[in-house]
């Protein structure tokens, strides 16, 4: 069940770790396509012992390696020479400039990527022609999230004529990133369209649907690239992805061990399949595939980066800060290093540390919202709202749609007495999170807290509406229903969250509860029992259990509920007293005679006014030819009982007949 959130400024969110677009760290954002934007044929990344990595090989290229994907290009042969120069000092620049660009991946597949954009600059420089430096730059921009720049490069290609359509599909991938789906989809489809048989291009458009949470496009995509590739293990790592992404972990555990057989030393699935392991809670398993890419890359930045978050969630903070420390150690320039530790000190509360790291990841990448939006709630919680504020506006000037920087900023104006301002964050908030049924659903829980249990039902209505299969929504609709005494709307609702698989065993109680106001006894005893079987400690299910027994007249069942009962309710609670009553009956209706009257007899010790029990008391005195023992006991019930009371005309029958026998 969400939380409510308090509207005071001091309890901003503050998220021990974010995880970044696809619940990873940010360090595994940047190398989450890296296989195909630096090789069509993605080849293994290298290592001391192997051969440096081959380079893309489109139109812009004179032909392909062995192995590698070539896109379309019809009427394309080859890149003109620069203007100005000679057919042979233009193929001297241009292997000067090849030269470069064989550096800049080099650097790009250690992900020094500072580095690498200057080896392309310098060989766009030289070259100017040279198509490949600008795939190369747009391919790095992309994996450091700096998209405006990424669109760049690729649209100069484009907008020489070039056709390669795994380029087009690139733009479209970052269109999709910058939040422009209508563009992003017209470039996805016409690559596909136009090179119906790159599987390249099939394989960028499902990452595009998978960004925008349409899975099954996604895994239609994936899949045809896959068959259509045969075994390129990027798209395995792909589909992996996409998996993980639905967090359904256990199928996307085989993807990326597949994708990892098919090629050595492959960091991005050995990173993921690390991730998922954080994810499932099997930390040991995530360490070790860490430990396995330092082996690769031993001064691997988000290699400790993410040993460390993995260090955090086993708790053992002293080693988390080592590895955060290391990750900073090796590259001093490392945004999401410092990003991550101000995070960490976040979490200890060590509050100037974190808004030193912070603030340095700040200085090394000025374009990133979430660096802007966690100093934010470290400003906040060194009381200097002020500053926090204008964190929070640079966050949504970075992020227009960040719904969370609307909310926090709309408590800090009300704090302010901006109330107009307030407003309209709020607005924006719920603009942006319209189609979000958590969103209402929380709303509704802090209505339920505030004991506004009407409009409680009127958020979670909407919250339905969004996701007609949200249980906890169902569930808390149901209990709202239950407090207000809509039992018919409550029942429906208890039901359908039951339906739905809420996770929340007490559904099953107060559906119990319902079918026993309503005398559904078989209901009510099939639901107390599925309650009993994940939560066998609550007595009061047992109890209701008891008395539907009872008023079926199983009475060996409802005995051993009884005495479960008795048993184990404190001393002094007055529960305890329908208790005995109930199991004095039943050992009179077993004709347990003696044990029956001790029964009674404590009861009425208990709580001498308590009427049923007098009655009863009078019923087995009754049997048992105690005259006048039963007709003081059905005097007592006649003084105590109301004047509704459901057995005063029996009893006054039963004392009748005393008197005449007398």
């Amino acid at each position: 069940m969400v939380k409510k959130r308090s509207e005071s400024v001091t309890d901003f969110k503050v998220n021990p770790v974010f995880r970044g677009r696809t619940a990873i760290c940010a360090g595994l954002i940047l190398c989450l396509f890296v296989c195909l934007f630096y090789t069509s044929s993605c080849q293994p990344t290298p290592t001391p012992e192997s051969s440096p990595k081959p380079t893309v090989k489109t139109d812009k290229s004179p032909s392909p390696s062995p192995g590698e994907s070539v896109s379309p290009s019809p009427g394309v042969s080859g890149t003109p020479s620069p203007e100005g120069t000679s057919s042979s000092s233009a193929s001297e620049l241009r292997k000067e400039s090849d030269g470069i660009i064989r550096n800049a991946k080099a650097l790009a597949d250690k992900y020094d990527y500072p580095k690498a954009l200057k080896e392309y600059e310098s060989a766009i420089t030289k070259d100017p022609e040279n198509m490949d430096g600008y795939e190369g730059r747009g391919d790095v921009y992309f994996l450091m999230e700096k998209y405006e720049k990424a669109f760049a490069d690729y649209n100069t290609i484009l907008n020489k004529g070039v056709k390669d359509y795994i380029v087009l599909a690139k733009r479209g991938l970052t269109y999709g990133r910058m939040g422009k789906t209508q563009e992003a989809l017209e470039d996805l489809n016409k690559a596909v369209e136009s090179a119906p048989k790159e599987p390249d291009v099939y394989a960028l458009r499902g990452v595009y649907y998978t960004d925008q949470k349409k899975y099954e496009l996604a895994y239609a995509d994936l899949n045809l690239a896959i068959q259509k590739s045969g075994s390129r293990p990027e798209f395995y790592y792909w589909m992996g992805n996409l998996y993980f992404e639905m967090k359904n972990y256990k199928e996307a555990l085989p993807y990326y061990n597949r994708a990892i057989e098919s090629r050595k030393g492959y960091l991005e699935a050995y990173i993921h399949r690390a991730s998922l392991y954080r994810e499932t809670g099997e930390y040991d398993k995530g360490l070790y595939d860490f430990d396995a890419i330092l082996k690769i890359l031993p001064d691997y930045p988000p290699a400790y980066l993410n040993r460390g978050i993995l260090y955090e969630a086993k708790k053992d903070t002293d080693e988390a800060l080592t590895n955060y420390d290391k990750a900073i150690e090796v590259a001093p320039d490392y945004d999401d290093g410092y990003f991550y530790r101000g995070k960490f000190y976040m979490t200890q509360k060590e509050w100037d540390k974190a808004l030193a790291d912070l603030s340095k990841a700040i200085e090394l990448s000025s374009d990133k919202p979430n660096y802007f939006y966690n100093r934010a709630l470290v400003y906040n919680e060194k009381k200097d709202a002020d500053k926090a504020l204008a964190d929070l506006s640079k966050t949504i000037e970075l992020k227009p749609d960040f719904a969370e920087a609307y909310k926090n900023r709309r408590t800090l104006f009300l704090a302010k007495g901006d109330k107009e301002k307030a407003e309209m964050d709020m607005k924006k908030f719920r603009e942006l999170r319209k189609d979000d049924a958590p969103l209402f659903n929380a709303e509704a829980v802090s209505y339920m807290k505030d004991g506004k249990y009407d409009l409680a039902v009127k958020e979670l209505d909407k919250a339905i509406e969004i996701n007609p299969k949200y249980a906890e929504a169902y569930y808390n609709r149901a209990c709202s229903y239950y407090t207000l005494k809509d039992n018919k709307n409550a029942l429906a609702d208890f039901t359908q969250a039951i339906k739905n698989k809420v996770p929340n065993p007490d559904a099953y109680f107060y559906r119990g509860s319902i079918y026993m106001t309503m005398k559904k006894y078989d209901e009510a005893i099939y639901d107390m029992n599925k309650y009993i079987e994940q939560n066998p400690n609550k007595l009061e299910a047992y109890g209701f259990r008891a008395e539907a027994y009872f008023n079926k007249k199983q009475w060996d069942k409802a005995l051993e509920d009884y005495e479960l009962l008795i048993q184990n309710t404190p001393q002094g609670s007055a529960i305890l007293v329908d208790y005995y009553d109930k199991r004095g009956y039943i050992r009179y209706m077993n004709k347990e005679y003696s044990q029956a009257m001790g029964d009674f007899s404590t009861a009425i010790g208990m709580q001498p006014n308590y009427a049923l029990v007098h009655y009863h008391r009078g019923l087995l005195a009754r049997d048992m030819g105690n005259a006048m023992d039963a007709y003081n006991s059905f005097s007592s019930y006649l003084m105590f009982s109301s004047q509704d009371a459901p057995y005063r005309k029996s009893a006054q029958e039963e004392m009748n007949k005393i008197k005449n026998k007398k």
